[in-house]
């Protein structure tokens, strides 16, 4: 099994925020409280995503705006994985902190295995790593 697993939830309630409250909490244990209205899933153009593994994957730079109060958000890329003949989504993560200015974030996709923490571009101290769904998608010969 690997080391982070990220657990699929569904979601009965009307609050289109939701789903990205579990998936921040799934990820790094920090539970989402901002009411902020556009601050939800958004999707970031991928600038550069090479071939070569230790090359950097960067991204468009997030625009999400303040939280409505010390809440922490997560950007996460999913991506697929074959283990054992079977199908994974994982994700590469780095938790997100707003400093009252900015996010903090480099625009780049950190390839991690497991957990760790980083300093941010604003010298706070981030979660981030790789996570997998405990469900694998299906098998493949």
């Amino acid at each position: 099994m690997h080391p982070n697993h990220a657990q699929p939830s569904s979601n009965s309630s009307n609050d289109s925020h939701s789903g990205g409250r579990y998936l921040l909490y799934s990820l790094t244990k920090s539970v989402g409280t901002s009411t902020t209205a556009h601050n939800k899933a958004i999707d970031y153009a991928i600038t550069s995503m090479p071939l070569d593994p230790s090359s950097r994957i960067t991204h468009t730079p997030i625009s999400h705006t303040a939280p409505s109060n010390n809440s922490k958000g997560v950007k996460a890329l999913p991506y697929f994985v074959v283990r054992n003949n079977q199908v994974f989504i994982n994700f590469a993560y780095t938790q997100l902190i707003h400093n009252g200015s900015n996010w903090g974030d480099d625009n780049t996709v950190h390839m991690i295995d497991g957990q760790q923490t980083r300093l941010d571009a604003n010298g706070q101290e981030v979660l981030c790593g790789t996570a997998q769904l405990v469900e694998p998608l299906g098998w493949i010969k």
